[in-house]
């Protein structure tokens, strides 16, 4: 299996509701499956509603869940802490 990636897409705020945001995934998937993509991979933040709503619009569903926090000490999560 080859994955194409989608690094990163944005469209101003100015210039959404247009359809261009759809364009670019478009062309973007062609781009991929033109040079032997099978699958399309992207990502986006957790709490970016709107992104989830399109990237949802246009096929795309979960596939991984990445938890994180910061590095900084949390001995409230740690045994015995």
């Amino acid at each position: 299996m080859v994955k194409g990636v989608v690094e990163n897409l944005y469209v101003r705020p100015d210039y959404r509701n247009r359809g261009l945001g759809s364009d670019l995934l478009s062309t973007a998937e062609r781009h991929l499956r033109d040079r032997g993509a099978d699958v399309v991979s992207l990502q986006t933040m957790a709490d970016n509603e709107a992104a989830r709503r399109f990237y949802r619009r246009h096929g795309y569903g979960p596939h991984r869940v990445e938890l994180e926090k910061p590095a900084e000490s949390d001995n409230h999560s740690k045994e015995g802490g």
